[in-house]
């Protein structure tokens, strides 16, 4: 549950090809990705249209990785402010 996470603006502003219309999980693996180097994957996708709702704060993560890439995603997750 990412609700605790304040996505800044422009993220939820910008629109992309495969999500024209951004909804706030796409907004926030975008801002993870672009400026924080950790690769998530939104959840609304995932739900009917009428749903998409349920999913504006979930996100999914990988875990198939070494224990290095595990801490590195672990230290930048720490320097993430959250309100």
């Amino acid at each position: 549950d990412t609700s605790s996470l304040t996505v800044p603006d422009k993220y939820m502003q910008d629109t992309t090809p495969a999500m024209p219309s951004m909804t706030r999980d796409w907004a926030l693996c975008r801002w993870f990705a672009l400026e924080h180097g950790i690769v998530a994957i939104p959840c609304s996708p995932f739900y009917s249209p009428e749903n998409r709702e349920l999913g504006k704060d979930l996100v999914r993560f990988a875990f198939c990785k070494t224990d290095d890439t595990l801490q590195e995603a672990y230290d930048a997750f720490s320097k993430i402010p959250q309100h």
